[in-house]
């Protein structure tokens, strides 16, 4: 009957109303969701998932509207062209977005494709609501236009409050996060013009003050018409010297803190004795500083005396800043470590700062004083770490400390004090490696096998040199030694006493002679020298399977000299 024909095509279009209401509102979610993926907020899998949401909404649109095309086909009084029409244009918008959305379209693009499928979709809307109330209008026999209206009104609310809220709630989230980033950056802001405000005038008293007593010096000392006694001429170059001193030391710390990469940093690694740099800054102490200084023991490095003294130099410094009569610098070795401390009777460092004090132009305000260029300490740390070492900081027995480890050196036999022996234990002491220093050890040559030898007789590739001790095992000689810190004296006593002792069968000119040995000799200065008298074709060092590499880019340098000479080398 009519009656429920139009009925038929007034639920379909109904229903395509709601197809379309889900359609439109997929798009908006995932227009957010994209939105929030280009910030960072969402994964690209959820955007995955959301343009699959469009498309599945588009396959449901598009058989809700295949459903009312096939009931207006039952009835003459529907024009289903017109429904096709804005069905196709629905469909096109809607593939565009798709495309749009996986390909990472611009945000331009994005906003001309939404306004596309809202246009599409509000054809199809009015059109699909027409034929409806149509229906409605023919089942009822009456023109309800409140009906109508409201209608209209309930499925403009169904398709865009849902998704304007969404929208409006994620703007409004959006807004505050950057609300939120934009104050933290203020902060920032405001905290590093305070950091370079507070540079820049730091740096120009402290270049500036000492400039000015230079220049003033040597207007003095140039004025031919000025005459000064011989003591007050020197007197005035040494306070010239002192000030051009000082300009050279913030200069320096300037240029290391400028520096982007302190591992290209050049070190020359030598043996330093840290006890006599401290001695040398301190010179003077008393002339210059009220508190009184205190060092004690002493101390080895294998690093590089210029930035050691840089280093040093800057911690005496910042204690003197601090201290309120005494500062104490304790020397001594940690295991494979020298360790120098150095420690003041200031009030300390307060809590709320202690994680700052090593950012590069981070200073301590102190009343009454000059302001500081806040790079000492973060220079000196950079500066240990680039040598392998460390700087730390911490507050004990009401004193503030700081702790600077550097790789310790193996040094000369005649520097270790006697104190060091230790004849309880049964193990070598110092007289025992002295003695052993003077003759030697006995060296016997182990044969190494040629296993792709064609000669069954003569076999013999070459041969290992080792050691032999007065007593006990060669580890607990080396052990005692390393504990000493006579690893390399000890090395290079075995391997000269090798060497000298090498005499290979007559006629014998190809076997080679292995020598075993540690990174820390392979360093030494002592090497090349040690191995003269020996074809270094002939040499094969074996690196001991036990070494401890202190620096790969010195021990490469030392290998490929090595290598040059012809020396071949084994693991």
């Amino acid at each position: 009957s009519r009656i429920s024909s139009d009925a038929l095509v007034e639920h379909r279009a109904e229903a395509s109303l709601g197809a379309t209401t889900l359609l439109v509102s997929s798009v908006r979610e995932a227009l957010i969701i994209k939105e929030g993926n280009t910030e960072g907020i969402f994964a690209d899998s959820e955007v995955d998932t959301a343009v699959t949401a469009i498309e599945d909404a588009t396959d449901v649109f598009e058989a809700r509207v295949a459903d009312l095309i096939t009931a207006t086909q039952t009835n003459a009084s529907v024009d289903g062209e017109e429904i096709v029409a804005a069905r196709d244009d629905v469909v096109a918008a809607s593939a565009a977005m798709v495309d749009l959305l996986s390909n990472d379209a611009s945000t331009v693009e994005l906003q001309a494709a939404e306004a596309e499928l809202g246009s599409s979709t509000g054809v199809y809307v009015d059109t699909a609501a027409s034929i409806r109330n149509d229906r409605e209008e023919s089942i009822d026999g009456v023109a309800d236009n409140y009906h109508i209206v409201a209608t209209a009104a309930l499925y403009i609310l169904l398709i865009f409050i849902p998704a304007s809220v969404l929208f409006l709630f994620w703007r409004r989230m959006q807004l505050h996060q950057r609300q939120a980033n934009l104050a933290a950056a203020l902060v920032r802001e405001r905290d590093l013009s305070d950091r370079k405000d507070a540079f820049l005038a730091a740096a120009s008293h402290h270049i500036k003050t000492p400039l000015s007593a230079v220049v003033g010096f040597g207007e003095l000392l140039r004025d031919p018409s000025a005459h000064f006694s011989a003591a007050a001429r020197r007197d005035m170059i040494e306070q010239l010297t002192d000030q051009a001193n000082e300009t050279s030391y913030v200069v320096d710390d300037l240029l290391a803190a400028a520096r982007k990469d302190f591992d290209e940093l050049h070190i020359e690694d030598e043996d330093v004795d840290l006890r006599t740099i401290i001695d040398e800054t301190a010179a003077g102490w008393g002339e210059d500083y009220t508190v009184r200084l205190v060092v004690n023991g002493s101390g080895v490095a294998s690093a590089d005396a210029r930035i050691c003294r840089h280093i040093i130099r800057n911690l005496l410094r910042n204690a003197a800043s601090f201290a309120k009569s005494e500062i104490t610098v304790d020397l001594g070795n940690r295991f494979r470590n020298v360790i120098l401390t150095i420690s003041d009777d200031g009030d300390g460092i307060p809590e709320e700062i202690e994680d700052r004090i090593f950012n590069p132009y981070f200073s301590v305000r102190q009343d009454g004083l000059a302001p500081s260029l806040g790079l000492g300490l973060s220079v000196a740390r950079q500066l240990a770490r680039a040598m392998g070492g460390d700087l730390t900081h911490s507050r004990f027995n009401g004193k503030t400390q700081f702790e600077l480890s550097l790789v310790r050196s193996s040094v000369s036999v005649l520097a270790v004090p006697a104190l060091l022996i230790d004849p309880e234990e049964g193990r070598p002491g110092i007289e025992s490696l002295l003695d052993l220093a003077k003759d030697g050890p006995n060296v016997v040559y182990q044969p190494i096998l040629s296993l792709g030898s064609d000669s069954v007789l003569d076999p013999i590739a070459g041969y290992e040199a080792l050691a032999r001790f007065p007593w006990g095992t060669p580890p607990e000689w080396f052990k005692s030694a390393r504990r000493l810190g006579m690893t390399v004296d000890l090395d290079l006593t075995c391997i000269k006493a090798a060497v000298a002792q090498f005499e290979p069968p007559e006629g014998d000119s190809k076997s080679f002679l292995a020598l075993n040995i540690n990174d820390a000799t392979i360093l030494s200065s002592r090497l090349p020298e040690t191995l003269e008298g020996v074809d270094p074709g002939r040499l094969i060092l074996e690196l001991s399977e036990d070494a401890l590499v202190k620096s790969y880019r010195s021990t490469t340098a030392a290998i490929d000299a090595l290598r040059d000479r012809g020396i071949r080398l084994a693991i």
